[in-house]
């Protein structure tokens, strides 16, 4: 998510939430055997961690706009119960 317009269009349809974690575990993730997505860039990159902390530092701006979700060391049932209760507290606010 590195594009204002982007941002700008999801903003009117929804709720936007990030899904952070600590470079070190998103490096360990994408390298892991479970892991079914396919990244071009992450593949090809010689120092992985170079290419999070370079692809983390373009994405900070828009990330820091809206509420973050931390996921290191927490189960995904947990992380989504925290997202539901957020969503929810933002609907009450309306």
């Amino acid at each position: 998510m590195t594009s204002q317009s982007n941002i700008d269009v999801m903003s009117q349809t929804g709720h936007i939430i990030c899904l952070v974690a600590n470079l070190d575990e998103i490096v360990i993730r994408l390298l892991s055997s479970s892991t079914d997505t396919y990244r071009p860039r992450f593949e090809a990159a010689k120092n992985k961690i170079e290419l999070m902390i370079k692809l983390q530092e373009q994405s900070r701006p828009f990330y820091n706009q809206f509420h973050q979700f931390s996921t290191g060391g927490v189960k995904p049932e947990e992380v989504a119960d925290d997202i539901v209760r957020s969503v929810l507290s933002m609907q009450t606010e309306i």
